[in-house]
């Protein structure tokens, strides 16, 4: 079941494998850019099965250049990091993950008051995730 958890993760997401503390560089940054940072998952769920105890750390960076990083760690296990390049729709309060370079794989996912929902049909189950800004 680990290793469908991981394929349904990454797949799920579609490459949204999206930590460490981001340091900003001024009030105007944080007002201009508001949902620059790390975000931590609360809750993550694949149909009806609950995963959070089953993982120790799923955060995601939103960089300044665009770029996100995606980490997550398995309790016990090592962890696995994901890069990809990121659009913010300031208009939709949304933002686009784009897995690979040519943007074969761009999703779109609801992101309002530092919370990130991300919900994609995996066959006939629902892989939800829940990131709150810290």
């Amino acid at each position: 079941m680990k290793s469908r958890l991981k394929s349904s993760l990454l797949a799920g997401v579609a490459g949204l494998a999206l930590c460490f503390s981001t340091v900003r560089e001024s009030s105007l940054q944080e007002i201009a850019k508001p949902y620059l940072g790390v975000y931590v998952c609360e809750d993550l769920r694949f149909g009806q099965t609950e995963y959070n105890q089953e993982l120790q750390n799923v955060k995601l960076e939103l960089k300044k250049n665009g770029e996100y990083v995606f980490y997550i760690r398995e309790l016990g296990g090592k962890g696995k990091k994901q890069k990809g390049k990121y659009e913010y729709d300031e208009e939709k309060s949304c933002i686009y993950f784009s897995a690979f370079e040519d943007n074969r794989i761009r999703r779109e996912f609801s992101l309002k008051d530092g919370c990130l929902t991300v919900a994609v049909p995996y066959g006939k189950q629902l892989f939800y995730m829940c990131l709150k800004q810290k």
